[in-house]
């Protein structure tokens, strides 16, 4: 099966001409599997392609990246995480963060 060499998907359903970036006031770090950026379905793929401000580290729970860390103790970022709500605990779900106005950029 022939893949794009960009966005990884099939020859045939490759979305690379439709892609447009985006300057926004949020950014995405994205934590993943290490097996998880081979996978052409990778979501965290796409948002890369599409928004500016994307980072992303291959998760080690007993080696955390420094430079990870770092960027979530930046003071220009508010950190969101988001995580299926199902998953969590009813009273951990937000639906709308007020985004204080010192940090002013969101940082899911």
């Amino acid at each position: 099966m022939e893949r794009c060499k960009h966005c990884m998907l099939v020859t045939r359903l490759c979305v690379c001409r439709e892609r447009k970036t985006l300057t926004t006031n949020a950014g995405f770090l994205l934590v993943m599997y290490d097996d998880e950026v081979l996978k052409p379905s990778n979501t965290g793929r796409l948002i890369a392609d599409v928004v500016e401000d994307t980072f992303a580290y291959i998760w080690s729970r007993t080696e955390p990246n420094q430079e990870m860390l770092d960027l979530l103790a930046d003071p220009k970022w508010f950190p969101i995480v988001i995580f299926p709500a199902q998953y969590a605990a009813p009273e951990r779900v937000v639906s709308e963060p007020s985004v204080p106005e010192a940090k002013g950029r969101c940082l899911s």
